[in-house]
């Protein structure tokens, strides 16, 4: 004699036959418990995937639609945020620290100001940080020597450690070392990644 397998009735808890479709005691509908857990897993997947996809959105223009420009001031949530000059450049520093482009390549120099427009204190991980981007959207990381020596002409206080707490502003630069033939086919952004991430254009 075969063994009719019984589960228990998601609704009223009664132990009825697996393969009955309605409860007989509550008449309520039996549901498929695996299909609800993948159902929700699915559900949990989309909304991070789609968390992640909204928190990497490079924008490039203001809810204006007025594209971000240097010399211009970018206002997030918590910050605001100034690109004040952009220079090509062969070497940077004084005297005391020098940093030459090697044959074929150059410097491209960014100087920004941000400011702490929250409530709160900002820790060090939580600042704008910025890089160059090229027309192949490939990311160019800043020279640390050569931002060292460039440093060293400029008044900067921006700190590597420690938080921004509100309504202080900072000055910051960096370098970034590119080759010129590159460079000159255009296209090229500086992408800043800070409660959004914000692209403005520069050349």
């Amino acid at each position: 004699m075969k063994t009719v397998k019984m589960v228990l009735c998601n609704k009223c808890q009664e132990k009825i036959e697996k393969r009955a479709k309605v409860c007989p005691h509550c008449n309520a509908k039996r549901t498929n418990p695996k299909l609800a857990v993948v159902l929700i897993s699915l559900g949990l997947f989309w909304m991070i995937s789609d968390g992640l996809t909204a928190s990497n959105t490079i924008e490039t223009a203001s809810s204006e639609g007025v594209a971000y420009e240097i010399g211009k001031v970018i206002k997030t949530d918590d910050f605001e945020i100034l690109i004040s000059r952009i220079r090509i450049r062969q070497q940077v520093g004084t005297s005391f620290l020098i940093s030459k482009a090697p044959a074929g390549a150059q410097y491209i120099t960014v100087e920004y100001r941000y400011k702490n427009i929250s409530d709160e204190p900002i820790s060090s991980w939580g600042v704008p940080t910025f890089s160059l981007y090229d027309f192949n959207d490939t990311e160019y990381q800043g020279d640390i020597g050569a931002g060292m020596s460039l440093n060293t002409e400029l008044d900067i206080t921006e700190k590597s450690i420690g938080d921004l707490n509100p309504g202080i502003s900072v000055k910051g630069s960096a370098v970034y070392e590119v080759a010129k033939d590159l460079y000159k086919q255009g296209n090229w952004k500086i992408v800043i990644d800070a409660d959004k991430k914000l692209a403005v254009q520069i050349n």
